[in-house]
């Protein structure tokens, strides 16, 4: 490959010493495997919490996983448990209403949960072989994008 620099307009090849000491300056800036690990971690983190926050379809109606909608959910979940006769109005992700029994709270809860918890564990085996990698080539071998559950 080679290297050049615009001087007064006009393009310039480096010499060979000075495409040495570029390389040797690069290297030595180069991220430590210790660097790029954490910053593949991070990636993960994020992509978790994208995909843990996408929301899912539960019985052909779209529900928010993002965490107030969680807390919201533990709210119905109680209410349902100490009313198990009552209905509310639940405000989907893509903006409807939908008339949820008990039953069907604690249900919607269930699909929640089991959404988050594939997400983290997802992520948990993907964080395995991001600590395990030894080599930078395997690192960027390991698809942060695979294996996640199904969003709206």
């Amino acid at each position: 490959m080679t290297y050049h620099r615009i001087v007064n307009g006009v393009r310039v090849d480096l010499t060979p010493q000075e495409v040495a000491a570029l390389e040797a300056e690069w290297a030595a800036n180069a991220p430590t495997l210790g660097q790029l690990r954490l910053r593949k971690l991070d990636a993960l983190a994020a992509k978790r919490w994208e995909k843990e926050a996408g929301g899912i379809v539960f019985n052909g109606m779209t529900v928010a996983t993002d965490a107030v909608s969680q807390t919201k959910i533990i709210g119905a979940v109680v209410g349902a448990q100490m009313d198990p006769q009552s209905t509310i109005q639940w405000k989907m992700a893509d903006g409807s209403f939908s008339t949820l029994d008990a039953t069907a709270v604690l249900a919607m809860a269930m699909a929640v949960r089991a959404h988050v918890q594939a997400c983290f564990d997802n992520e948990a085996e993907i964080r395995v072989l991001i600590q395990a990698a030894g080599t930078k080539e395997e690192l960027d071998a390991i698809d942060i994008d695979a294996g996640w559950p199904s969003n709206v």
